[in-house]
């Protein structure tokens, strides 16, 4: 494995022999049935359909308009799953989402096919960029994220300067918070290089930290992606409570797959904390995994934060588990990433505890084998 990503990933591999860095896979390979892969592409499906209806943008993007004018998708976007027995259900929806190409690797290191997913991505950003600028051939691109050195997927940061060298493309690497602006709200790199193209992995989805990149988004004088607009159309966790209220017609064929969330309020929360035990509670701006809490072990003191949060109850559905031979049981979830309504790539995540945070040895990303 080690020898495939030097010679796939030469970047990557110095950084993890620099710096004593981990893999974070798992030995495992979890099957899964070809019923749930096609209900799984359903509703990427069907949820982009909506995301392109007029109606839909119109009732989201009312309040919002200055993030609206940008007609492009957003590529890598991450739609995560809860299967158990034979009943599948969306838990959230991604637009940065993370190990795309770690991912990838874990299926080439296994001999397996991977190429056909490294291409659809790679097509993914020449057609947005192609849609933005159609006569320049090369961006410059850049990689943005809030401080760059502590980030946990920071190999996949460096994996993405080989991908896009085999691209044409060359990618610099920078903290969101030290691009540059000028006065007709172009954006440089700290080299004073002007930035065509920004591969956004920033939390900071509406960019209320960062008025640089919101000026350049709004006036379109760099293409931003993933960007604002698909967050607020797909990714905004309050999209779950407009889904499952049955308002949209182009999505009630995938209601069985969706679970039924509510805003969290003064006037429903003694109900909410009576019967916490069958809720997720979620801040509706969170992100992996963080002010996300079971109800089951929800204390007084996070719940008067939920309150004071714009937060969510979401219906507890469990993930799927497995039990290995030391009799260990990991809990399992879906990641498929999608590039508007075509799944470019699936993958397992095994954990234990409830976040996926990859902390307990044999924990990581797994393979699938659909059946």
């Amino acid at each position: 494995m080690i020898k495939i990503l030097k010679n796939s990933y030469p970047q990557a591999y110095h950084l993890l022999m620099t710096q004593n860095l981990t893999l974070p896979f798992s030995k495992k390979t979890i099957p899964l049935k070809k019923t749930h892969f096609k209900a799984i592409k359903q509703v990427v499906e069907k949820i982009y359909q909506l995301k392109t209806e007029a109606p839909y943008q119109k009732k989201i993007l009312n309040h919002l308009d200055p993030i609206s004018q940008s007609q492009q998708d957003s590529m890598l976007m991450g739609y995560d799953f809860h299967i158990n027995e034979d009943t599948v259900k969306l838990i959230e929806v991604n637009t940065n989402a993370s190990a795309f190409l770690l991912a990838n690797f874990l299926y080439q290191s296994s001999n397996e096919n991977f190429e056909d997913s490294l291409k659809a991505l790679k097509n993914s950003f020449f057609w947005e960029w192609k849609k933005f600028k159609p006569h320049k051939k090369t961006p410059k691109i850049v990689l943005i994220d809030e401080q760059i050195k502590t980030q946990k997927m920071l190999i996949e940061f460096f994996m993405y300067k080989d991908f896009f060298k085999s691209m044409g493309w060359d990618l610099d690497i920078l903290d969101s918070h030290d691009i540059l602006i000028d006065e007709k709200n172009f954006l440089y790199t700290t080299k004073k290089e002007r930035i065509d193209f920004i591969y956004n992995r920033s939390t900071d989805f509406y960019f209320n930290k960062h008025p640089h990149l919101a000026k350049a988004y709004k006036h379109q004088t760099c293409l931003i992606l993933p960007q604002p607009r698909d967050y607020a159309l797909l990714a905004d966790k309050k999209r779950q409570i407009d889904w499952t209220q049955q308002t949209f017609p182009q999505i009630q064929s995938i209601q069985k797959y969706l679970l039924k969330t509510k805003s969290l309020t003064k006037e429903n929360n003694t109900l909410f904390w009576k019967n916490r035990k069958n809720y997720f509670f979620k801040i509706s701006q969170g992100y992996s995994g963080k002010l996300v809490y079971r109800g089951s072990s929800v204390t007084r003191k996070k719940w008067e934060q939920l309150l004071k949060n714009k937060s969510l109850a979401q219906e507890y559905f469990p993930p799927s588990y497995l039990i290995d031979s030391s009799k260990q049981k990991w809990k399992i979830d879906i990641r498929a990433y999608a590039y508007k309504n075509q799944i470019q790539q699936l993958i397992a995540r095994i954990y234990q505890g409830q976040l996926t945070n990859f902390k307990v040895k044999g924990s990581g990303f797994a393979k699938i084998k659909i059946i």
